[in-house]
């Protein structure tokens, strides 16, 4: 039950049959609701925005089906970048790594990579890495550079899928709850918190798949992803004061 209205911003296609604004408003019948495109959470312990793409589901009712989290923990100084998505119907869920480009008015400007893996049974979970890289602190770095540089509104594109065994980059079981930060499966926009303090410039310790996944054809669709209100401001400021 989620509604996406990304003006170029952050996780969403602000493509008509979205809303009109920084926020994502749907009404069908008697319902009506109003679902935000970005999410700022600021407090002792993280700097965190968070962007959500959203779409219609089979009730024609709207939900986040994408969601980025960009995460800086205070105390650690770690930051990375974690996705989450739902999965469609019937759809194989197995562990697999993904290409994601970060685009801007649909042509690219960087690659990331992720190792999606299942929260549960509607959703997967990973966590974002430059192409050919394992340091999540860079991507966090490259991503949030290239978003404050489009003023929060940009897309994301899924590319083809195939198995990168043999390459630096191992699947990524990091995404897990710490102390408060909990994953909370009865509320789906919620990504898990806190990677595991970790060197990030030490190779990942888990070991790949034994199995080598087939590749598959590029997602369709573009996913566009708008910032509303003043959230970009007060993550930039949160961030500066760190």
């Amino acid at each position: 039950m989620w509604f996406i209205l990304f003006v170029v911003i952050k996780y969403i296609k602000r493509a008509g049959i979205y809303a009109v604004s920084v926020v994502a408003i749907y009404g069908y019948g008697a319902q009506a609701g109003v679902l935000p495109t970005s999410k700022i959470t600021i407090d002792a312990h993280q700097c965190r925005l968070d962007f959500f793409h959203l779409a219609k589901n089979q009730q024609q009712e709207f939900e986040p089906i994408i969601q980025l989290a960009m995460v800086y923990t205070k105390n650690s100084q770690s930051r990375y970048v974690a996705i989450k998505r739902k999965i469609p119907l019937n759809k194989h869920t197995s562990a697999q790594y993904e290409n994601i480009q970060y685009q801007r008015a649909h042509k690219p400007v960087a690659v990331f990579t992720t190792y999606w893996q299942p929260l549960n049974k509607e959703h997967q979970i990973g966590g974002l890495v430059v192409l050919g890289s394992d340091n999540y602190q860079q991507a966090f770095d490259k991503i949030t550079s290239l978003m404050f540089q489009d003023e929060g509104h940009f897309e994301l594109s899924p590319q083809q899928s195939k198995s990168l065994l043999g390459s630096s980059l191992e699947p990524l079981n990091s995404l897990q709850p710490q102390h408060h930060q909990t994953v909370n499966n009865d509320k789906k926009n919620i990504i898990t918190s806190n990677l595991n303090k970790r060197n990030s410039r030490k190779p990942l310790e888990n070991k790949p798949p034994k199995q080598q996944y087939p590749s598959t054809k590029a997602r369709q669709g573009i996913y566009q992803f708008y910032v509303q209100d003043d959230h970009l401001g007060q993550f930039q400021q949160c961030l500066h004061s760190t």
